[in-house]
């Protein structure tokens, strides 16, 4: 038998998952758009040389950049921990249903934001 705060609590943590994961492939999809355009170019573009920075903080914000393939790592790690957390409530909803009633309202509740873990 859960605690209220706990059942929300992992709701909670579920949800936050659940919106990193949609910003992550949003963030993947965009980059992959990107690096599309760069390689078909639009007709038409000009090309314009950049200009030097004279700071070098601007070198350091470009190199921070998160690569595709460190997205793609993050993203895997982050479905990993979704799987973990659903069998989690997999394992306390089968054993103690009747005993965990907040657990299944908070579920219940937060529906709207657990929709896309349809795919997990």
């Amino acid at each position: 038998n859960l605690h209220p705060y706990v059942s929300q609590t992992l709701v909670g943590l579920l949800q936050k998952l659940v919106k990193r994961h949609k910003r992550l492939v949003n963030e993947i999809r965009r980059i992959n758009d990107e690096m599309k355009e760069k390689q078909t170019g639009a007709p038409g573009d000009t090309i314009t040389t950049p200009t030097p920075s004279p700071s070098p903080s601007a070198d350091v914000k470009v190199n921070m950049m998160p690569s595709a393939d460190a997205l793609l790592q993050d993203l895997s790690l982050l479905e990993e921990v979704i799987r973990m957390a659903l069998e989690i409530f997999n394992s306390i909803l089968a054993h103690s249903l009747g005993a965990n009633t907040h657990l299944i309202y908070n579920l219940l509740y937060q529906r709207e934001y657990l929709a896309p873990l349809h795919t997990h």
